[in-house]
């Protein structure tokens, strides 16, 4: 009985050094992505990541302690069983192991569930990804599961040690090992108290980075996929204060004054054109003294710039849907992913079809990655051109048909459309790995190089657009709104959370609008269909309850925005970013709670929504 326990014992112990060297490995492959790496914190997130660790090594231990017991009476099966689900465990732990620490260096986020979706699509959720910038990363790996596999095969550990005795010595053993499951169920849980172990106990440091670095990945993954039904729940007050809340923030009610009205036109043309991955502050950013985006910087000083402008998620299907349908970005999931809940959602295509207009959406990429291609059929989009609808060897990157392409094609079918129209185009080529075609402007094999090369190639061919654009009878009577999906950490924006990740800037232009003007007032994506429907007349056919129709008298002006279950919640010159997590602000510039307050109660309402 004494070896039995012996390797029990090595086995909890193997598992516990594992998710420690493992974390290690976390942080040397994704070191460039935190400012504020330091022996401390490696050293504090192992002592803190140790409990979710515990858990986890708890449940594997007690899965081969129950092997024991099966060995006392059927050795041959739970010797096979043994053999197969240890190898099973070590190769399943090293690929969520490494797939988290490979992915966490592009999307700053750690791995649940919701980046599982996206491999639905492995093409697409892989194409960020650039091969020779992860081929160290995948030798670390591949060290790593050869070193714990050698390390092992040292410990010798194994379950059938004991000869065959006397049916009251098996017994004596059934109970030990019994008593020794229990046991188990302290590490599982993380001790005797009310509370069990959960993501909190974790939470250490002020700065997100080191505390995702203490998570235990794989606990991390099978908690997000036991609790799917809960993930959208949050309830911070009762639902009449979160209400009240809620309303106080919004004012629908009065017609927008004629003073208010940025147009010279009643029933405009509208070209909306969404940027991947752009961030507010290339604009006017210089690279040697060079401008990065000289075309949109030029066009941006001619037209209505919103300089105060929020994306509402970081990613592109939940800056889709809240731009095209006014719905916020969940920071847990994307409406996007539920049939069911997005087919009922309002949308702008709706709305100016019903007002005869024709609508299409361009995209030279993959529509059915994130489930994008059900959600704009369910929006009544007229016509969706995607890249099955690119004739001829054009150039392609891992995301599709390059911008430049796609544009020209977007360009050549505007000029024969039926007036009035209502277009969106989304752009590709500013999306990691940034495969642009031709030369880098700024260098290659640097990222922040890569992303302002990729940017300058962005502002080239939007420029050229416009110019085009310009040229044609249809410029008089044309709206051309430019914004972007989301933002990225790039230009020193090192943290998921931080309100500069989700400055995106937002442009029209047109010979629609009046006159040049700055609107330096927070808004938001959500804020775009009540926005956009206010200026052209148009009287919503049904109701957009996130939407802020920022022309018309209004409340505080504010912006919310949603990152792996957290929130930011910006008004009254100040930000407040809370976790969800710990429950606790990240950051909170305000002299009261009270804006907080406001974000808590606008998350509650739109997870009641959500789950309604």
């Amino acid at each position: 009985m004494k070896n039995r326990v012996i390797n029990i014992l090595k086995y909890f112990v193997f598992w516990i050094i594992y998710f420690q060297v493992a974390r290690l490995l976390f942080f040397i492959i994704t070191n460039g992505h935190s400012s504020k790496f330091s022996i401390y914190v490696l050293i504090k997130s192992m002592q803190y990541g140790m409990w979710l660790d515990l858990s986890v090594a708890g449940y594997f231990t007690l899965l081969f302690a129950i092997l024991n017991i099966v060995e006392i009476f059927f050795s041959t099966l739970a010797n096979r069983i043994y053999l197969v689900s240890n190898y099973v465990l070590l190769i399943f732990s090293t690929l969520i192991v490494c797939t988290n620490a490979i992915l966490y260096t592009y999307w700053a986020t750690p791995l649940d569930y919701n980046a599982l979706k996206y491999l639905k699509t492995p093409t697409e959720a892989l194409a960020s990804i650039n091969i020779l910038n992860i081929l160290l990363p995948i030798i670390l790996c591949l060290f790593f599961w050869f070193l714990f596999s050698f390390l092992f095969k040292k410990l010798k550990i194994k379950i059938s040690v004991e000869h065959r005795h006397s049916l009251g010595y098996n017994i004596s053993q059934f109970v030990i090992l019994c008593i020794i499951c229990l046991l188990l169920i302290l590490p599982i849980r993380g001790g005797v108290g009310i509370v069990p172990v959960n993501l909190s106990r974790v939470y250490f440091f002020k700065e997100i980075y080191p505390n995702h670095a203490a998570y235990n990945p794989i606990w991390n993954v099978l908690f997000s996929l036991t609790n799917l039904s809960k993930q959208n729940h949050y309830k911070f007050m009762s639902d009449k204060q979160a209400e009240q809340k809620f309303k106080s923030l919004f004012t629908k009610s009065g017609e927008i004054n004629e003073s208010k009205k940025l147009l010279n036109t009643h029933k405009p043309n509208v070209v909306l054109i969404i940027l991947e991955s752009f961030l507010f502050d290339l604009f006017n950013y210089k690279y040697k003294n060079t401008e990065v985006i000289p075309k949109l910087n030029k066009l941006a000083a001619e037209s209505i710039f919103f300089t105060n402008f929020y994306a509402s998620g970081d990613r592109s299907d939940k800056g889709l849907v809240s731009i095209f349908s006014a719905y916020p970005a969940m920071p847990k999931s994307a409406i996007v992913q539920y049939p069911n809940k997005f087919s009922s959602l309002p949308s702008l295509f709706k709305d100016f079809d019903n007002n005869n207009y024709i609508t299409s959406f361009y995209y030279g990429g993959n529509l059915d990655f994130a489930n994008l291609r059900s959600y704009f059929i369910a929006a009544k989009v007229c016509k969706i051109i995607t890249e099955n609808d690119f004739k001829g060897k054009l150039a392609k990157g891992k995301w599709g048909v390059h911008d430049e392409f796609t544009l020209d094609r977007f360009f050549n079918d505007i000029k024969i459309s039926k007036q009035p129209f209502f277009t969106s185009l989304f752009t590709l080529s500013n999306h990691e790995p940034y495969d642009i075609p031709g030369d880098y402007f700024f260098g290659k094999g640097n990222g922040e190089l890569e992303y302002l090369s990729s940017a300058k190639y962005t502002d080239i061919y939007i420029g050229k657009f416009i110019d085009s654009l310009k040229k044609t009878t249809l410029w008089k009577n044309t709206l051309v709104i430019i914004t972007a999906d989301h933002g990225v950490t790039k230009l020193g924006i090192n943290e998921m959370q931080v309100p500069s990740k989700f400055h995106i800037p937002m442009i029209w232009t047109g010979g629609a609008i009046k006159k040049q003007v700055v609107i330096d007032k927070i808004c938001s994506q959500t804020d775009i269909p009540l926005m956009l429907l206010d200026q052209c007349g148009i009287k919503p056919k049904e109701n957009y309850k996130f939407s802020n129709p920022i022309f018309r008298n209004w409340a505080v002006p504010f912006a919310t925005y949603y990152f792996n279950n957290g929130f930011g919640f910006l008004r009254n010159n100040c930000v407040s970013v809370f976790d969800n997590v710990s429950l606790r602000y990240w950051n909170n510039t305000c002299n009261k709670r009270e804006n907080g307050d406001y974000g808590k109660a606008y998350l509650q309402v739109l997870s009641k929504d959500f789950n309604k």
